[in-house]
């Protein structure tokens, strides 16, 4: 009961059922304190035990040989060392002679205290009392020899002991063989591991045979080490995948990747790696490079059945991963690639920037763009950032295959990622979104490269869609240009008029003009002359109307709305529509009077069909002159004899009758005495004149004195033209009838619409006669 209940690590029953032998009448005797102490020493209460032994004596129990070699026994064990030899010389002090066991027992205390030299003491005074060693003798001090790193002393007593003819045992091997790798003597435990298996005595503890594989492998001899993996199948010892990954991952950086392949084609055939009771797993450093071998000798698919038992036991290594990705696309197997790459996918293993690009590049190689640009897509969503070339490798696969705007898609994500080569490309696969249609997701992209820093020719993309018929993509092109002022040559203005024309779009015609000139733009004036015809016959007249009257405003006050800026007029007198004496000018206007106070005025003179007084965009504020329009020529005259010189809240008012001045073909207005009526005497060499530097060529004197007289009365405005070109040399006079005028012109009017205006006080000189 007592040993029972020992066994079962019931140290407290074991103890009751002892305390109660007497209560139940059954004498204590030396075996019952031997089972007891055996029972409580194992647990390591080695003070009860002290206890009880002398409670023994006291009932006058005398212990025996046993009884003392399991009480040193025990307090070895606590590490009680004093306590043991003290119990050591009891027994002999009572006359009972130490046995085997009793030495044995003292030998392997001594040993766990590393003291060899007492433990060889009692050894050799065994042998001296003629007591024979046993296997457990010599083990136990072969042992304690490897213990304190005095393998050679070990390996002699194993020697000697098998000439006494005492056989060794497994425990015997497993002692000494480690203590032979750690001394690195390897030679020696290669003999001792044959001897093992020509004995067929298979050890108890199986983890030697790793350590006797690393040790071998790590000498360098790969042959012993094999001997190892072949004894284990001989001693019927199962072999792990531990045991095959040592080997492999030295005979690859032995580069013996012939006898590599051999073990893993073993490893993979009887599915090691899948064996449930299987403890030792193979490393990395063992899988890794056996995998990349494989995926770089055209065996990927080997390699992929070898990591996918590997998975199976819940390896999700990201090297070999990316190893089989560039394996199958070196292989020209992208399919295969996929489906690793979809695994990686699920698993959340990251991919390498190179397993991506090979993917790409078998995929391109394959004629399969839509799975190069799938594999593209997922590299910048793993992090990465392909570089230029490989945006434009598969851009121009889909733009060659037809797929122009999944091409179009790759462009954006290469934008976005701040890439700005392939700019020829891209111009290519925009014009070939416009030519199929597909303008908005073309102007989306535009509008992206702009404002990413990109330049495109806008001009090149308006001329190939006019060439091509194409003319809606061209007119929504050129409105989405000008919408957002960017640069576009005058040129693919009148480009874009003719081809919408000659397609019969006149009011997509008439509707781009209008853009164009209310942002500046200058066109070809026959172009104008057409379009409005056009939209005449096509029943269109209010728009043939407001055409018709805008060409006259922007002909005849163009220096209004880019003074500074002056655009060629491209048509001749004749060529206006409706161009005849029946609109004058009216300047020098007050800035109180409008288009009705205008009207009620001028209708003294004739009938009047059509007024307009001109405005400042920015301030609202009239500009001081404006546009009439009378029902015949008489009245104009009529009109004009009337009313210029005609004085209207303290300003004489300029009426000019007929067509403008003369011009060039190159030029927009020319200065023209005839142009100005009488300006009542003043002279260039009144103190309350003006200079007036950089003006745009084509200002002459009737729109300088319009422009000046904003800030007062003008008596005289003169631009100073060349002699002999008769063209104007950017500058002119101005002369105001008081001094507050002059200074108030040189505060507000020294820049104006971007071009700086140089206006200074002139200094009072003779007139000049080219004036």
């Amino acid at each position: 009961m007592i040993e029972s209940y020992g066994k079962a690590g019931i140290v407290q029953e074991a103890v009751k059922i002892f305390q109660k032998m007497k209560e139940l009448g059954v004498e204590r005797t030396v075996e019952s304190y031997d089972a007891l102490f055996k029972v409580i020493l194992r647990r390591g209460r080695y003070m009860m035990a002290k206890r009880y032994f002398n409670a023994m004596l006291n009932e006058g129990i005398e212990p025996t040989r046993h009884t003392y070699n399991l009480m040193i026994w025990g307090f070895f064990l606590s590490l009680r060392l004093e306590t043991a030899k003290r119990f050591y010389e009891d027994m002999k002090s009572r006359g009972i002679s130490p046995d085997v066991v009793t030495y044995n027992t003292m030998i392997n205390g001594y040993n766990r205290f590393k003291m060899m030299d007492e433990a060889e003491k009692l050894f050799t005074e065994m042998k001296g009392r003629n007591i024979g060693p046993t296997v457990i003798s010599y083990t136990t001090m072969v042992k304690g020899y490897v213990s304190v790193g005095r393998v050679d002393d070990g390996l002699r007593l194993f020697d000697e002991m098998k000439s006494f003819g005492i056989k060794p045992n497994d425990v015997t091997y497993t002692t000494l063989l480690p203590g032979l790798c750690d001394a690195e003597k390897m030679p020696e435990a290669r003999s001792i591991l044959k001897e093992m298996v020509e004995k067929h005595i298979a050890p108890k503890d199986n983890s030697i045979f790793m350590k006797l594989l690393t040790c071998q492998c790590k000498s360098s001899n790969l042959d012993a080490a094999t001997d190892v993996l072949k004894a284990m199948i001989r001693l019927s010892i199962p072999t792990e995948a531990g045991h095959y990954g040592v080997l492999i991952e030295n005979f690859c950086k032995a580069e013996d990747y012939d006898q590599a392949i051999k073990l893993l084609d073993k490893l993979i055939e009887k599915e090691i790696i899948l064996r449930p009771q299987s403890s030792l797993d193979m490393e990395p450093s063992a899988y890794n490079p056996m995998i990349q071998y494989l995926c770089k000798h055209g065996q990927t698919g080997k390699a992929e059945i070898f990591f996918r038992q590997l998975m199976k036991k819940g390896v999700l290594d990201s090297v070999a991963f990316n190893n089989l990705l560039c394996g199958h696309s070196k292989e020209g197997n992208p399919d295969s690639a996929f489906e690793i790459l979809k695994i990686m996918d699920r698993r959340g293993v990251s991919r390498d920037a190179d397993s991506y690009k090979l993917l790409i590049k078998s995929s391109l190689n394959k004629g399969e763009p839509a799975d190069a640009k799938m594999a593209l897509d997922s590299m910048i969503e793993a992090g990465h950032l392909p570089d230029s070339s490989l945006f434009r490798s598969v851009m121009e696969s889909l733009f060659e295959d037809g797929r122009v705007q999944t091409a179009s898609r790759v462009m954006k994500s290469m934008v976005e990622k701040g890439v700005k080569e392939n700019m020829d490309l891209v111009a290519k696969i925009l014009e070939a979104l416009l030519m199929r249609g597909h303008v908005e997701e073309a102007l989306g992209r535009i509008d992206l490269f702009m404002h990413n820093g990109c330049s495109l020719d806008f001009d090149r993309l308006l001329s190939v869609l006019c060439e091509k018929g194409k003319t809606i993509a061209a007119l929504k092109l050129l409105d989405f240009a000008l919408e957002r002022d960017y640069t576009i040559d005058f040129s693919s203005y009148d480009k874009v008029l003719d081809a919408l024309l000659a397609a019969g779009k006149t009011l997509n015609a008439y509707s781009i003009l209008c853009k164009i000139m209310e942002k500046g733009g200058a066109s070809d004036w026959s172009s104008c002359a057409d379009l409005i015809k056009s939209l005449y016959q096509e029943g269109n007249t209010k728009q043939a109307d407001i055409l018709s009257r805008m060409i006259k405003v922007e002909y005849l006050n163009g220096f209004v709305h880019e003074l500074f800026h002056p655009l060629p007029l491209l048509l001749s007198d004749e060529d206006v529509p409706g161009f005849a004496p029946d609109l004058k000018l009216v300047g020098n206007l007050p800035f109180s009077v409008d288009s009705a106070q205008l009207t009620d005025l001028l209708e003294g003179a004739g009938n009047v069909e059509m007024v307009e007084v001109i405005y400042d965009k920015t301030t609202g504020r009239s500009r001081g002159f404006g546009f009439v329009t009378m029902s015949s020529v008489e009245e104009v005259e009529a009109a004009a004899q009337q009313f210029n010189g005609y004085e209207l809240e303290g300003r004489a008012l300029r009426v000019n009758a007929g067509p403008p001045p003369p011009r060039r073909e190159d030029s927009s207005f020319r200065g023209d005495s005839s142009f100005r009526g009488d300006r009542g005497g003043g002279s260039f060499g009144s103190a309350n004149r003006v200079h007036v530097g950089n003006l745009a060529w084509g200002v002459d004197d009737l729109a300088l004195e319009n422009l000046f007289s904003e800030q007062g009365k003008v008596i005289e405005a003169r631009v100073v033209y060349d002699r002999e070109s008769r063209r104007s040399r950017g500058f002119g006079f101005v002369t105001y009838s008081s001094a507050e005028e002059v200074n108030s012109a040189i505060e507000y009017l020294k820049d104006l619409k971007g071009r700086p205006l140089r206006v200074s006080q002139a200094d009072a000189k003779p007139p000049r006669r080219q004036f």
